[in-house]
């Protein structure tokens, strides 16, 4: 169990790289491989960082009932990002301001060359690492051990990242990319579910 959950999170903590991969492809603007392991790097300490706090809080609590509070925290989270999307597709509206980077990839691009450097690396770092705060303290609470689940994000973050921005580049469409929340919100849900069960 302790294996797919870890296997769950990593994706479901990293499919937003997949889709600003796929964005920042579209427009033609490459991701080296040092600006790919920067943000990976980033992302990686913001999930350990995350998942410490939710460590730390699941020492209060017993074994069983921190894995059902962390079993719900993620089923939650899931349920919160698929009512988000249904809401905007319903209203025909943009995603909200933390996920703007994967409807305008161009913008952390600042000085416009086609290639991030290590200063829009670090921004974009920082604004993936906000979309997973919730999930590490969840996931933590829930059990899921802390340095295999950091060691399988930072790997997961720069192959879908990689992937995506070349992939992108040669065959996507930008509205292909805006349904991977929805995908993410009931990996999530399969997670939390996955930990109360087991």
């Amino acid at each position: 169990m302790n294996f797919f959950s870890i296997l769950l999170f990593i994706l479901s903590s990293n499919i937003d790289n997949l889709v600003v991969g796929v964005s920042y492809g579209i427009k033609k603007i490459y991701i080296s491989l040092i600006p790919n392991i920067l943000i990976a790097s980033i992302t990686c300490i913001g999930t350990i960082l995350s998942m410490l706090f939710g460590q730390s809080m699941s020492y209060f609590i017993p074994a069983i009932v921190s894995n059902t509070i962390g079993g719900l925290i993620l089923i939650g989270i899931g349920t919160a990002g698929i009512l988000k999307y249904l809401c905007r597709k319903k209203k025909n509206e943009p995603s909200d301001g933390i996920r703007w980077p994967l409807e305008h990839p161009e913008k952390y691009d600042q000085n416009n060359n086609k290639q991030l450097d290590w200063r829009e690396s670090i921004l974009l770092g920082l604004a993936l690492s906000i979309n997973n705060i919730g999930l590490g303290i969840g996931a933590s609470i829930a059990g899921i051990s802390i340095l295999p689940a950091a060691i399988g994000s930072f790997i997961m973050s720069i192959l879908l990242l990689f992937i995506g921005n070349l992939m992108g580049s040669r065959f996507f469409l930008k509205s292909q990319g805006n349904h991977t929340e929805l995908l993410s919100g009931f990996i999530i849900i399969a997670l939390g579910i996955l930990v109360i069960i087991f």
